[in-house]
């Protein structure tokens, strides 16, 4: 694996932060067994998740830079521009927390919702709290599940930023080379792209070949929601960007 593969460790570290944050708002709705996410629990929860994201988002930067400085460094003794401070806006951030947020609020709304309905009013205590502990553990893996990509997204959207400030021009699309990647990003391992350019197309269905439950070759399909410019491509994901230097 590439070295600054290694950076992400920096996610894991800060992970079980955003985790413990964002599922005592998840907790919180399903012990109020809410149905509907309302806007004041969709803040909540954006207050919670934006701390960690935005100073992830700028040592994610800081690292990058040092990362290709170095490696520039040793290809041209001489860079124009290079030591100047850079300064770093949240609007993308902001934007990207709250979506994220009010997206898992309103899933999880509507599995307390269909839930309910399915034990009907006729639901012993027993089965309620059976059904209340199913939910909390729901919430629980969401959280889990937000804190890793919202980690890695920050770190990735940081170095975004400071490749384009440093003039890199090219990134390379890297899995964690393993058993565990996922066939579309195994299909982007080692991808160029023009920095700016998508590594996919947001509503551009992604088709792979794969393999079913049954070990039966299959065509996949995934279509992402927005225009991918690095990493994650899916929940969960563990794939890096890393700056080609000529």
């Amino acid at each position: 694996m590439p070295k600054l593969c290694s950076d992400y460790r920096l996610c894991d570290r800060t992970a079980p932060k955003i985790m413990s944050s964002v599922q005592a708002v998840l907790h919180a709705m399903v012990k109020s067994k809410e149905r509907k996410a309302s806007k004041a629990r969709i803040q909540q929860f954006h207050h919670a998740l934006l701390p960690y994201i935005a100073s992830l988002f700028a040592d994610g930067s800081n690292r990058i830079e040092r990362y290709v400085t170095g490696k520039v460094k040793k290809a041209a003794p001489v860079i124009p521009g290079f030591g100047a401070d850079l300064e770093w806006t949240l609007p993308d951030i902001d934007d990207w927390t709250w979506n994220i947020a009010s997206s898992s609020t309103a899933s999880l709304a509507d599995e307390i919702n269909d839930a309910l309905l399915d034990l009907g009013e006729d639901a012993t205590l027993g089965e309620r709290g059976e059904e209340l502990e199913r939910l909390l553990g729901l919430s629980t893996n969401k959280a889990r599940m937000i804190a890793r990509t919202s980690s890695i997204w920050a770190y990735n959207e940081g170095s975004l930023d400071a490749m384009e400030e440093m003039g890199v021009q090219v990134v390379e699309w890297q899995t964690g080379g393993d058993d565990l990647v996922c066939p579309f990003c195994s299909a982007l391992n080692g991808v160029r792209v023009e920095l700016g350019t998508p590594f996919a197309e947001g509503g551009v269905e992604l088709e792979v070949e794969g393999t079913n439950a049954k070990g039966k070759s299959v065509t996949l399909s995934m279509t992402p929601y927005l225009d991918v410019y690095h990493p994650p491509l899916h929940p969960n994901c563990r794939c890096a960007m890393l700056p080609v230097i000529k």
